[in-house]
């Protein structure tokens, strides 16, 4: 490392300080460069004085931070907001990094509320729970209340959010890990009144962590004034705490704030957002939030109706406990797990990718076969389009007439294998399909739809190019977030012309089919398509556990 442009921050130096390990790199850089020894020399100088004194102030503080809180060393900034900052402290005995949240209104010795802080302090330093950053310690500093907090190293949600996208299933897993916290807390009568992306960390095991507990849940405790505040941040505030219905904020507000967030990690956006403050605090009053943008593709269809139950208007109709919100999520993250052990027990499943066309309830006869195809050599996906009584393959049928046509996907895939049904359509929605099994000799034949005797209608209003995928796999975990994986991969496809023949997926390089003409400037939806499709197949194959066989094609739908 190059000590002239690569010396460590203070605050990257503040874990050696306190005795923890430190990034290799920097436990590198510190072995050969005596400025920053002698930095962190200082640093523990500083932290011995306090000890000794609880006088002395370290060198080189800004003087808009305060040397010292109560007994706690301070060492950093954090956040700074309306009630209070937040600051990064070692406590003077224990070697360990805290957070501390100073509020900006003195609370004088002789007032009413300094009991009730004491009281809060006390409550919420009963709260216990992986999902919790700890509360230590509630004192006083010139009257002026704090909470000395666990610290926990990591970026709050938003920026973690903000990095790289967040797929639906980790969405799900980290607001399902907030819920159980949510819940422990909600059973000692504290309502936090403020959850947000902001506070919420992910830490450095990737499990999200709730903070900031204690400046709103008495409501006159932190301020002398005498005004009353609800708290909370409007662009997730429940209704009824926007409105300072105070007799009906509760748990279920929480939990509303909560569903806000899923609603934000799926959007990119949250709940409510206006011009100003007022009219930010207006959409909530309301329950104002563009519920359409929980349709658009990539959100699955469970999800959005555990937000919007999450989010309901009135208190009611929402989920009642933290419990019943995780479970729900819960059940959406093993869903494919126990698809799996289903598939374990029948020996095989499929996978479907994107009938965009819109293949959704119906059904099909049991045992279609192609007429005269010997037994191990029929095509290892296809598709059989039933119109006017006849029943053609997907090549002779196109284009399809989605007010009449109905479809039969048939899929072979090894005796033993696993696998899982998809659906993408044409605005690029991933669904899970159900199949049925049909076993024989050399093979087993899965069958959507399930249903016996009955075939599957095209949507009628989702026109588009759509794909359908066959994957097996001898190890179930190949099938992990794989609705995720042919999301990022394929989005929604570019339509193709009405009259191209369609695009097959092999476990092999996809032939470029735009390299025959379909018309002038109709080349490039058929090269985009075939793209993403060898980029979907480069990504299976590349996947561990590997995908040991797929099929697949995409086609227009008028």
């Amino acid at each position: 490392m190059n000590n002239a442009i690569a010396c460590p921050s203070d605050e990257e130096l503040i874990p050696m300080m306190v005795g923890e390990s430190a990034d290799t790199g920097i436990a590198s850089h510190l072995h050969s460069c005596s400025a920053c020894q002698r930095r962190l020399e200082l640093f523990k100088s500083d932290l011995h004085a306090l000890r000794g004194t609880i006088k002395m102030k370290p060198v080189s503080v800004p003087p808009s931070r305060p040397a010292r809180i109560g007994k706690y060393l301070v060492v950093g900034s954090l956040d700074s907001g309306g009630q209070a900052n937040v600051y990064r402290a070692i406590h003077p005995t224990l070697d360990k990094e805290l957070a501390i949240k100073l509020s900006r209104h003195a609370v004088g010795r002789l007032s009413d509320h300094r009991p009730l802080l004491v009281a809060e302090g006390k409550l919420l330093a009963k709260l216990e729970h992986p999902g919790l950053a700890r509360i230590y310690d509630l004192d006083f500093h010139d009257d002026l209340p704090f909470l000395a907090m666990e610290y926990v190293r990591g970026p709050n949600l938003r920026k973690f959010a903000a990095d790289s996208p967040v797929p639906p299933r980790t969405a799900a897993r980290l607001v399902a890990e907030v819920a159980r916290a949510l819940a422990v807390v909600h059973q000692h009568g504290v309502v936090h009144q403020d959850v947000k992306p902001q506070n919420i960390l992910i830490d450095e095991t990737g499990r999200a962590r709730l903070i900031d507990f204690g400046m709103a849940r008495l409501r006159h405790a932190w301020d002398d004034s005498g005004e009353c505040a609800s708290g909370g941040t409007p662009a997730f505030m429940a209704p009824e705490q926007a409105r300072s219905e105070d007799a009906a904020i509760g748990p279920r507000s929480d939990l509303f704030a909560l569903g806000g967030v899923l609603y934000f990690l799926l959007t990119g956006k949250p709940p409510f957002l206006g011009e100003t403050v007022a009219d930010t605090l207006k959409l909530a009053r309301g329950c104002e939030f563009d519920r359409t943008a929980l349709d658009q593709p990539g959100i699955p269809h469970r999800l959005r109706d555990i937000c919007l139950k999450a989010m309901a208007p009135t208190p009611n109709e929402r989920y009642p406990r933290g419990e019943d919100l995780a479970d729900d999520l819960e059940r959406y993250l093993t869903r494919p797990q126990q698809l799996r052990r289903l598939a374990s027990i029948s020996t095989a499943a499929v996978v479907l990718v994107g009938i965009g066309i819109g293949l959704w309830a119906s059904g099909q006869r049991s045992g279609v076969v192609v007429p005269g195809a010997p037994k191990d050599t029929r095509p290892a996906l296809e598709m059989v389009i039933s119109r006017g009584g006849q029943s053609l393959d997907l090549a002779n049928a196109l284009p399809l007439v989605p007010e009449s046509d109905t479809v039969q996907v048939v899929a072979r895939i090894p005796p033993a294998q696993h696998a899982v049904l998809v659906h993408v359509n044409g605005n690029g929605k991933v669904k899970l399909l159900p199949f049925r099994k049909s076993p024989a000799t050399g093979h087993t034949t899965l069958l959507f739809p399930a249903t016996e005797d009955t075939r599957q209608a095209f949507e009628r209003d989702v026109p588009g190019t759509e794909v359908v995928l066959v994957c097996s796999a001898e190890d179930p975990a190949a099938f992990d977030q794989i609705e995720e994986l042919v999301q990022a991969r394929l989005g929604r496809l570019p339509q193709m012309p009405a009259g191209a023949k369609p695009v097959w997926l092999t476990p092999e390089e996809v032939p470029l089919q735009s390299r025959s003409t379909f018309g002038e400037g109709k080349v490039e939806p058929i090269a985009t398509v075939e793209s993403r499709l060898n980029d979907l197949r480069q990504s299976l194959l590349n996947r561990t556990p590997k995908l040991s066989l797929f099929r697949g094609v995409a086609y227009p739908r008028p």
